[in-house]
């Protein structure tokens, strides 16, 4: 469902975080899927049904002449809410479309 992302990879060692190549002359989206267990929503004994909100960031950086990606160039975040939906159901997708120009 993601378009336009090369190389997908995630790193054991940090935690709900993906990196992947993209080419910023094209357009590209990327399709994140959020799963929550029931205990994100015990705000309360009974429970949190005004929803859980979370931060989702995408950071790009530029590759230098050695092939490393160091160089900052842009930061974008947005906040998203996932609810508990029926009983043990919880999920949410988010589309997040990386359209920046440099």
């Amino acid at each position: 469902m993601s378009v336009g992302i090369i190389d997908p990879r995630a790193n054991p060692t940090q935690l709900n975080t993906v990196e992947f190549l993209w080419d910023p002359a094209k357009r590209t989206s990327v399709f994140i899927q959020v799963h929550c267990i029931s205990t994100e929503f015990t705000m309360r004994k009974h429970g949190g049904e005004k929803g859980v909100p979370f931060r989702v960031q995408i950071d790009t950086f530029k590759e230098n002449e050695n092939g490393e990606y160091t160089e900052h160039l842009h930061s974008a975040s947005c906040q998203i809410k996932v609810f508990k939906v029926f009983l043990d159901l919880l999920l949410s997708l988010v589309y997040f479309p990386l359209i920046f120009q440099f």
